[in-house]
């Protein structure tokens, strides 16, 4: 996802996951919260097409575009979001903790303003991965405008 093409496909990929999540919550198929990144597929994009094979990703709750942008398959995505037990967390996540370790996609978290104080979720895992010699890259991105 290094290239022009392949970033844009991606943007491209999530918009769609999106607007599809949009049409099954609507008719009711998806349940319990969506929040959803529509018109920010570029961040999760830009970021993401940055990591090296050791680097993770830690998001808040509106989490579906990083996650697709870090390569995770969106078949058990969906399934998670229709709280299936072939969802990537078992379908005990939903659409607001998502996750896939073999990605480094270490998850979402739905706690408003988490990152805005230095959030032990962040600051135990970049900890982790530092004892661990894993990528040590931050990226902090305000979850509104």
């Amino acid at each position: 996802m290094r290239d022009d093409v392949g970033r844009y496909r991606a943007m491209l990929r999530i918009r769609r996951f999106e607007e599809r999540c949009v049409e099954l919550y609507s008719a009711q198929h998806i349940r319990g919260f969506m929040h959803l990144g529509i018109g920010q597929e570029a961040v999760a994009v830009g970021c993401c097409s940055l990591m090296g094979p050791n680097d993770h990703v830690i998001t808040a709750y509106r989490d579906h575009g990083h996650a697709i942008a870090v390569g995770m398959d969106t078949k058990p995505l969906m399934a998670e979001l229709y709280g299936k037990a072939t969802g990537c967390s078992k379908g005990k996540g939903g659409s607001m903790h998502i996750a896939d370790m073999s990605k480094g996609m270490l998850g979402a978290n739905a706690i408003v303003g988490m990152r805005y104080d230095g959030s032990t979720v962040e600051t135990g895992s970049s900890g982790a991965t530092e004892v661990l010699c894993y990528g040590t890259a931050v990226v902090v991105e305000p979850l509104e405008p």
